[in-house]
Order: C-alpha cells, then sequence, then structure tokens
C-alpha cells in the first residue's frame, strides 16, 4: 500500500502567503471605506496655505504625492492640516502617484491664498480631506487579490493532498 508524504513546506508557505494576502485585502478595502465615510463628514471653508509635491523613490518605484497644507475652523478652533484623500493603506491625506504631472495637477488646483473645501472628521476636528468623493474601484487589485488567494488555497490542497510514496521493494 501507497502511503503519502506530506509537504510541510507548501502547506506552511501557502498559509502563511494566504495570511498576508489577506492582511492587505483587508488593508486595501479598510481604506476605500474611510474614503467612503469622507462622503458624510461636512463641510467647511478651507484657506490655502501653500501646495507642493512631495517625491518618494524606494528601490524600484517613484511615487508622487501632493501635500496641499491648509487651515480651516470647526467650532471657534483652527485646524491645519494636508489631508487630500484617504488611498489605499496609507491613511489620511496620502494619495500616491507614478505620476508627477497627475500629482502636480492635483496641487495646482489648489493656489495658497485661495479659499476652498475641506471635510472634517466630526468624530476627530483634526483629520479633514479636500477631496471626499467615492473611493478608486480597483477591479484590478481586487482581482490580483482574488488570483493570489486562489492560488493559495490550490498549493495548500495540493500540499495537504501530498504525493504517493512507493513502498521500498
Amino acid at each position: 500500500m501507497a502511503r503519502r508524504k506530506k509537504r510541510w513546506p507548501v502547506i506552511l508557505f501557502s498559509v502563511l502567503f494566504f495570511s498576508v494576502v489577506s492582511f492587505f485585502f483587508w488593508a486595501f478595502h479598510r481604506s476605500e471605506n474611510w474614503q467612503s465615510d469622507t462622503g458624510r463628514w461636512p463641510a467647511v471653508e478651507a484657506r490655502v496655505i501653500d501646495g507642493s509635491v512631495d517625491q518618494h523613490t524606494s528601490d524600484r518605484t517613484t511615487s508622487y504625492r501632493p501635500v496641499i497644507l491648509y487651515t480651516y475652523e470647526v467650532s471657534g478652533k483652527r485646524y491645519q492640516s494636508d489631508g487630500y484623500r484617504y488611498h489605499d493603506t496609507l491613511g489620511s491625506g496620502a494619495y500616491d502617484s507614478s505620476s508627477r504631472r497627475s500629482a502636480k495637477g492635483i496641487v495646482d488646483r489648489y493656489p495658497p491664498g485661495s479659499k476652498t473645501t475641506a471635510y472634517y472628521d466630526p468624530n476627530d476636528n483634526s483629520r479633514s480631506v479636500l477631496d471626499n468623493g467615492p473611493p478608486d474601484k480597483s477591479l484590478w487589485v481586487t482581482f490580483f487579490f482574488a488570483l493570489a488567494w486562489f492560488g493559495s488555497l490550490l498549493v495548500f490542497c495540493l500540499g495537504v493532498r501530498g504525493t504517493k510514496v512507493r513502498p521500498n521493494p
């Protein structure tokens, strides 16, 4: 009778990979939910102080972030923020782009000294964004996560199933 050899390294890898993919999928959708929440935040007049584009370079990529510094007042208290919108896992105010032109275009819409509308969190007035539009529906990101989940489950099942090992004669 043939016995099956378990592939514990394969099983362990697939479980770890599934866990990591699940975490990033959760973080991605959490930030999209936060961006959706900003649509219900109260509006307030804000004054733009300054605008610039921050550049971040890692090993292989360069990203650009519009930084728009503005002030606004809620219940007689003045706040200062550079929050633009929620994006991916970056949190409040973050919006990264692979295009400097795209980030610069956003900054150009908010010249220093101009008035604009900011949206503040009613539970924490110090949190605000300038763009409270709906989140970017990144279907390709969701497709990637689904594909990675399916792949890790497939590898897990193959690892659990094991391979037949013929007994020595």
